[in-house]
This record gives structure tokens, C-alpha cells and sequence, in this order.
């Protein structure tokens, strides 16, 4: 998965990426829209703004990415109105008509850009993004997430790393033996994105370390 998934530090607006995400109710959402000039905007005056949870696709007009991918969010409430849930249905609706339309690279603004709509931003994506990449449909290849900072993009990897680890374990496709949790979680972390085959393997070459 370290193959699918990436951190940058870059305006999602300069991002020459096959598609970007713009969240229609958002600042983000705002500065895109400007930098894709006016043919974005007649674009989007023409087709309107998706309710909250869907995707409306555009061409990308005076931005480098080929196309962008419209939705809106719920604005966040306590978390008692089926934020999390609206959250959720837009990153599935955007990966599903991404995959379907021929994109193979997508890029998402980050937590700290989306945070005021939604709290819980990172941990939403990173399950439907890692969901989508378990059992993938269609042509996608790669999620960007562009970030503010270091600190934000280490965060990110970091979320990457505990649901990929996560997502070998329940496969059930390791063989960890008694006592071995600590060297598989290692393993995961130092060799994020490997196979279960290869996590497999080196489990073995560990074991024959220890004799």
C-alpha cells in the first residue's frame, strides 16, 4: 500500500494530479474554484453544488489537474447529526466515481485544511481510502493528501502505517506465532506498505535469527 498511498507538502491547487477533490463549502473549496478560472466557475454555476455527501465531476479548465471532483460536507454539529456517516459517503462517493472514470491519481486537501467542517477528517479518510484499496474497483492507483507541514504529513504517514497494519492482521495472511506481536508490529512499521507475503517472510528470517 506505501505504493498507493502519499503526503505532501503542496497547494492541492498546484497538485498535476489526474484529479483533485474540491470541498464546495469550504475556503479550500473557494480557492480552487478562483484558480481555475472562469470556465470552472460557469462550470459550476451550470451543474450546481452536490448535495452533502455526493460528487459532481468538472474538467479542470486553468488548474494542472486534469478534472475535479466536487462535493460538500456537512458542516459539524456535535457529531449527533450523521456528520461522520455525510463525511464518509462523500470520500466513498469520490473514490468509487474516480475509479470508474478513468482516474488513476486523486488528490484530497488534509485534516488541518478541513478541519473546521469535521474534527475526525483523518481518521474518515484514511478507513475509506484503505477500505477502497483492500478491494479495488475500477482504475485508481494513487491518493494524495497535500499537507501544511511536516508535522501534519508525518501525522498522515503515521495514519497510514496503523491501518495498513491493522488491515494485515485481520486478513489473517500473517503467520504471527506466540510472542511475535512486537516483532510484526515492528516489521509493519519499518516496512510499511509490504505484502502479507513479505511480511511473512520476514517473520521467518527473524525467527531464524533466534534460532
Amino acid at each position: 500500500m506505501s505504493d498507493m498511498l502519499f503526503a505532501v507538502r503542496d497547494d492541492i491547487a498546484k497538485i498535476a494530479a489526474n484529479a483533485i477533490v474540491r470541498v464546495s463549502n469550504s475556503k479550500q473549496g473557494d480557492a480552487i474554484l478562483a484558480a481555475g478560472g472562469q470556465k470552472l466557475r460557469d462550470a459550476v454555476a451550470k451543474y450546481g453544488t452536490p448535495d452533502v455527501g455526493q460528487v459532481m465531476m468538472t474538467e479542470g479548465f486553468d488548474l494542472p489537474c486534469d478534472y475535479v471532483i466536487h462535493t460538500t460536507w456537512p458542516v459539524w454539529r456535535g457529531g449527533s447529526h450523521f456528520e461522520s456517516d455525510l463525511v464518509g459517503a462523500s470520500y466513498k462517493n469520490t473514490l468509487r466515481l474516480a475509479a470508474s472514470q478513468g482516474i488513476k491519481t486523486l488528490a484530497f486537501s488534509a485534516f488541518r485544511q478541513m478541519q473546521f467542517l469535521h474534527p475526525y477528517t483523518r481518521m474518515i479518510a484514511m478507513e475509506e481510502v484503505t477500505n477502497y484499496f483492500n478491494e479495488p474497483t475500477g482504475t485508481l492507483e494513487q491518493v494524495i493528501f497535500c499537507v501544511d507541514d511536516d508535522e501534519e504529513q508525518r501525522l498522515y504517514e503515521e495514519a497510514f502505517c496503523r491501518f495498513h497494519l491493522r488491515t494485515v492482521y485481520i486478513s489473517g495472511e500473517v503467520d504471527i506465532r506466540k510472542g511475535e506481536m512486537d516483532d510484526f508490529v515492528r516489521l509493519v512499521q519499518e516496512n510499511w506498505g509490504a505484502s502479507a507475503d513479505e511480511l511473512n517472510q520476514l517473520l521467518r528470517e527473524k525467527r531464524d535469527e533466534l534460532g
